[in-house]
């Protein structure tokens, strides 16, 4: 709550520099998956892979649980909608909104399949199946307890 009010204020009194809050949260967000990606590929860690047949699958795989899996997806690329409505005010609208999606949309897709590459590189199949916090688990392997 007190997170909302204090953006709520700044945004308020000043609309830039809640913009430049959110390139710098954003930039964080990266480099904490960049960090990830980094210290999985150092050589000389430990890798634990284990053969998929530890795990079980569903007898029937149904239609209800491929769509329930699906409402994620959907919400993680919200927002593209709004390109439309931003592009008045972006400089150079006809060049920079493509290139933005892009370049953006590559990243995103870059940094998600090379970390769960890791993901799946470092703990193995049932690990990661077991674990709730992958990322957790990873950084632990790699860093320690201090790390997780």
């Amino acid at each position: 709550m007190t997170v909302i009010i204090v953006v709520t204020a700044i945004n308020y009194f000043a609309v830039k520099a809640v913009g430049r809050l959110q390139i710098v949260l954003t930039a964080l967000k990266v480099i904490g998956l960049a960090a990830i990606v980094i210290l999985g590929l150092v050589p000389g860690r430990v890798i634990t892979l284990e053969p998929a047949a530890s795990l079980s699958a569903p007898p029937h795989p149904s239609i209800e649980a491929f769509l329930t899996a699906l409402v994620p997806v959907m919400l993680a690329y919200n927002g593209f909608q709004w390109l439309g409505n931003v592009g008045g005010e972006i400089v150079n609208p006809r060049t920079n909104l493509p290139r933005a999606a892009i370049l953006g949309t590559a990243l995103v897709i870059t940094l998600y399949v090379l970390t769960n590459w890791i993901y799946f590189h470092i703990l193995g199949l049932s690990a990661v199946a077991q674990s709730q916090h992958v990322a957790s688990g990873v950084l632990t392997v790699l860093l320690g307890v201090w790390g997780g």
